[in-house]
């Protein structure tokens, strides 16, 4: 950043060495007063003439007042790179140069750790359906801010091993203390997962070069333990339609042994990955020997292939976890145009 004048400042810049998928198509760029452009200044166009020189002035600013400026370059292809920043303040010396501070360094380490999964009761086409989840919390030592002090630190992530560098950055956390520790916890993802992390520290004079990255699985939902209820048998009505109902019959051959209500646990799962579950109570009536549920196939909208209900029987623990039986059923789910 050179001054021109007590209202003028000229920026210069180089282009990326690494354009990505096409070419160069131009440059963007925005200013705020201080040692920070907000998130949401909005990027103004380059003008077309200036493109070529990687020169460009902002006029009309107040003398005096210290201001920051980002510059980014767009390929063919509208993607983007890395905001490079600098900052000047214009005086009445004319041709005084501003040098940019180096940005800091990426956090000195990553590492991530997951909970063991839970369930929540949640809506789900209006119905109430048990899905699992687990927690992961991702751990980083602070970054060296080589006298420009962190002001944050930025995440992304992404579920497998995706290539991260298409991926938004997000706010991890605007702790900068000078904690051994720093931490962060993403709330409500799937069971028996990879995923994929990535670290990045920023300061008043843009983010760090580097990054740290960092991979975990999380573990698998383990479902209820399991046993066999002999005087207990289900069947399950033959026709599965997407958005049409099925009866589930649960019949005893003992109306002494106390229990009142039977659950239903049903597992709906589909192209082999999404699982929701669904938990009903069949109610027996005074010495009945069999109850039923009714449940509505949710119907998504979209032709789904591999569609499975895995349904079981079981009874509320009196003093752990619910039991469910050993023997499951299986329907397999047919798309209404088929």
């Amino acid at each position: 950043a050179v001054t021109e004048d007590d209202s003028e400042v000229h920026l210069y810049f180089r282009a990326p060495e690494n354009e990505g998928d096409g070419p160069i198509r131009t440059f963007q760029y925005r200013y705020a007063e201080g040692s920070m452009v907000p998130m949401d200044t909005t990027w103004q166009e380059m003008p077309s003439h200036l493109v070529p020189h990687r020169f460009f002035f902002v006029r009309d600013l107040v003398a005096g007042q210290l201001y920051t400026f980002e510059v980014r370059a767009i390929n063919e292809n509208n993607k983007t790179g890395q905001t490079a920043r600098v900052q000047a303040t214009p005086c009445c010396v004319a041709g005084a140069v501003t040098v940019p501070p180096s940005a800091p360094s990426a956090p000195a380490s990553i590492s991530a750790t997951s909970s063991e999964p839970y369930t929540e009761l949640v809506e789900v086409n209006e119905l109430p359906t048990r899905v699992a989840y687990v927690d992961v919390t991702v751990t980083w030592e602070p970054a060296a801010d080589h006298g420009n002090a962190v002001v944050s630190y930025e995440f992304r992530m992404a579920e497998g091993r995706s290539v991260l560098s298409s991926v938004p950055w997000r706010v991890a956390s605007n702790d900068t203390s000078d904690d051994d520790e720093l931490s962060l916890e993403i709330e409500r993802l799937k069971p028996g997962t990879s995923y994929a992390f990535e670290l990045r520290s920023v300061s008043s004079h843009g983010a760090s070069a580097d990054t740290v990255q960092t991979t975990i699985t999380t573990p698998q939902f383990k479902t209820p333990s399991t046993t066999a209820f002999p005087h207990y048998t289900m069947s399950v009505s033959s026709t599965a339609l997407e958005g049409g109902d099925i009866t589930i019959t649960v019949s005893r051959t003992n109306t002494g042994d106390g229990e009142s209500t039977a659950l239903v646990e049903i597992r709906d799962s589909f192209n082999n990955s999404e699982e929701i579950i669904q938990i009903h109570a069949a109610e027996f009536g005074s010495n009945a020997t069999s109850a039923t549920v009714t449940y509505t196939i949710r119907d998504d909208g979209e032709d789904i292939t591999n569609r499975t209900l895995t349904i079981r029987i079981g009874f509320v623990g009196k003093s752990t976890e619910n039991t469910y039986s050993v023997e499951e059923h299986t329907v397999n789910v047919r798309n209404t145009t088929q």
